[in-house]
């Protein structure tokens, strides 16, 4: 996503931005561009050693130099980048039969409208959670993503602990409201199961994102460190855990059925509502 100037997403027109997103449309489309790679992959490849040199199309092993733009595809990635799922039950996305809160939703429920990227300080904490510690009092907090910026609330549990930095006013995991009744849920599990939960770090604010993002990955252990007002952790989504500890292992096998994904070996610690 990254790798992706964000001119080309600036570029698409409103109608563009509707076409790309309807998921019948883009199966025709990407489809398509899928041809034109595999013609160019089965295309007779030139020894580097003849006078003809290696098909200018193929990579050095052979597969697709790729230099169509997909926009239906970066519409999927800037949409889980973002930890949002607006196109469910879709194959272009790899989003079948995705479960989501619907976030327009009137359930009041504390902590159960689901991951939501906007606006979230409306939602209360679930129970079994309270509102976290924060300069702005009452669980508010200035929360980013898309470089936007946002009024959230954040929650926090007793004694889910964390030794991020931006938990050191009381030593307590913060995580954005609308996940609260999953992360409670979570943590009563990981408790039967023996295990307290602990954090390394879990919200951030901007000053911390940046601050990371500048010196990764040598001051974050090897792990990368998104651009500051992009990141989950600055939406209370993300939660990272010490890479091969006894809460980390559980989080791995457990953390899918409240909603939090695994990053990968990308970024060992990261769990987020993304997996982003």
């Amino acid at each position: 996503c990254y790798a992706i100037e964000d001119e080309l997403i600036d570029s698409l027109t409103d109608e563009q931005l509707e076409e790309y997103g309807d998921p019948e449309f883009c199966e025709g489309f990407s489809s398509g561009i899928d041809a034109i790679n595999q013609q160019k992959e089965s295309e007779a490849y030139y020894s580097v050693s003849t006078t003809f040199g290696r098909n200018p199309n193929q990579n050095s092993d052979g597969s697709a130099i790729n230099t169509d733009f997909d926009p239906c595809r970066l519409m999927c990635t800037t949409t889980d980048a973002l930890g949002t799922f607006a196109r469910t039950d879709d194959p272009i996305c790899g989003f079948e039969d995705l479960q989501v809160s619907d976030s327009n939703s009137n359930d009041s429920t504390p902590g159960q409208s689901g991951a939501i990227v906007g606006d979230t300080y409306d939602t209360e904490c679930a129970p079994g959670s309270s509102n976290a510690t924060t300069a702005k009092g009452n669980g508010e907090a200035e929360g980013w993503a898309s470089n936007k910026k946002y009024r959230i609330r954040l929650c926090s549990i007793p004694n889910f602990k964390s030794t991020g930095s931006d938990d050191s006013a009381d030593g307590l995991a913060k995580f954005n409201s609308t996940i609260s009744a999953s992360v409670v849920k979570m943590f009563e599990k990981a408790k039967v199961d023996g295990i307290t939960l602990l954090a390394a770090s879990t919200f951030r604010s901007y000053e911390k994102q940046a601050e990371l993002y500048a010196c990764a990955p040598g001051c974050t252990g090897g792990n990368p460190a998104a651009r500051p007002g992009t990141s989950n952790h600055q939406m209370g989504l993300a939660f990272d855990i010490s890479k091969n500890s006894v809460p980390w292992n559980w989080m791995k096998q457990n953390s899918e059925a409240f909603g939090l994904k695994w990053y990968g070996p990308g970024d060992p610690p990261h769990f987020s509502t993304s997996g982003g």
